[in-house]
């Protein structure tokens, strides 16, 4: 059995549709060693879906409004001294529908009989496909691969732009949802 990659994607507009459509016609090279699945809370024109394997949808497009504790912090450097982190700028956090999307591709790889999944954004750019396949490799021996910006950037935890993730060998946290 292929392994599989799971493009998480909200493309409620031409823009970001362009970007879903460069993503999966990019992968496209690799098809012949991974299915492709999309997890969405927009509609993908067929266009894009007739390329895929398979499509999760989940309308459910809840944001966190107003609580602090879990308003996004976006970040910038005005300067090579400084990192600005803020909650003010959208006054939202999109955690929860991200989340969903990641976990309901994850639970659907699994009921399916996927054991390796490679979590990827819509508007990812990869130039080849040399870190997707040794992380499908490394996945051999462990249970997830992730990236993070060195900490003098100030962001020590993992980046959402590509993941790969052992299915089996994940926590349930990963595959059941819970809003709390």
């Amino acid at each position: 059995m292929k392994d599989l990659i799971i493009i998480g994607a909200h493309c409620p507009d031409e823009e970001r549709e362009k970007l879903l459509y460069t993503l999966v016609n990019s992968l496209l090279e690799v098809k012949d060693q991974f299915d492709i699945m999309i997890s969405t809370h927009t509609n993908p024109p067929s266009y894009i879906t007739d390329k895929v394997d398979y499509l999760f949808y989940d309308k459910n497009n809840e944001l966190i409004i107003n609580d602090l504790k879990y308003l996004n912090q976006p970040w910038f450097k005005p300067d090579d001294k400084s990192i600005i982190f803020t909650t003010f700028l959208s006054g939202y956090s999109t955690y929860l529908a991200a989340y969903r999307l990641f976990i309901g591709g994850l639970g659907l790889g699994k009921a399916l009989g996927y054991k390796k999944a490679h979590f990827i954004e819509y508007d990812t750019f990869l130039p080849n496909f040399d870190e997707l396949l040794d992380n499908n490799k490394l996945l051999d021996s462990y249970d997830s691969i992730q990236y993070k910006f060195p900490s003098s950037e100030g962001m020590p935890w993992g980046i959402g732009n590509l993941m790969s993730l052992n299915i089996t060998k994940i926590d349930t946290l990963f595959l059941e949802y819970n809003k709390e």
